[in-house]
């Protein structure tokens, strides 16, 4: 009961976070970068695309939790224990092709990297939206997620990756961006591949004294 609780209120937040995203984008302005446009000014749906847009590099490093002293206080670094090099190398590998399917706007690839509960929740959410309801989830998507100027997408695609803590099927990869800010990403284990537990991902900061 707990888990059902706590995935109602996430998908609540996902949501609303979303509906403030569209409201602050111009939903409904078709000259705005929202909904009905890009920003490149092409309509933000499933089969709009970029493929010559600059995107960010992957690095692999060897760092591990040691890559990341400025949140060594936050409790996921602790999580399981470090995966494999091949395990750091394909998880990173997924989180950067999600990022650089999101600037190319290949919507149907950033779904490819979602875990089954993620697609499910591109579902739920989409469901709010008359404009996308009941479609598949790469329309879903680029309705929901397609919404940033591509000025502000080549940062938010750099990958340098440098932990992944692991326990079974379940794991949170750590990375850094351009700039240096430190993110996680929840990821899963299906079919021997690992895939990406939520459609965001998750400014690191140590906890509050």
């Amino acid at each position: 009961m707990g888990g059902r609780l706590s995935k109602v209120w996430v998908t609540l937040a996902a949501a609303l976070l979303i509906v403030a995203l569209l409201a602050a984008c111009g939903e409904g302005d078709p000259d705005a970068t929202g909904a009905e446009a890009t920003g490149d000014g092409q309509p933000a749906t499933a089969e709009a695309g970029r493929p010559n847009a600059k995107t960010g590099p992957l690095r692999v490093t060897n760092g591990g939790t040691s890559q990341f002293p400025d949140v060594a206080d936050y409790s996921t670094l602790k999580y399981g224990e470090e995966a494999s090099r091949p395990d750091l190398e394909q998880a990173a590998r997924t989180m950067h092709g999600y990022l650089v399917a999101h600037v190319t706007y290949d919507w149907a690839a950033s779904c490819s990297y979602l875990n089954e509960s993620q697609v499910e929740e591109v579902d739920i959410l989409s469901a709010h939206f008359k404009e996308v309801a009941g479609k598949p989830c790469p329309v879903g998507i680029a309705y929901l997620l397609g919404k940033v100027p591509a000025k502000e997408t080549f940062e938010t695609s750099e990958v340098e990756a440098g932990a992944f803590r692991i326990e079974g099927d379940h794991g949170y990869l750590f990375y850094r961006s351009m700039g240096g800010d430190p993110y996680m990403m929840p990821m899963s284990r299906e079919d021997g591949d690992w895939k990406l537990y939520s459609l965001f991902t998750v400014p690191v900061s140590n906890p509050p004294n």
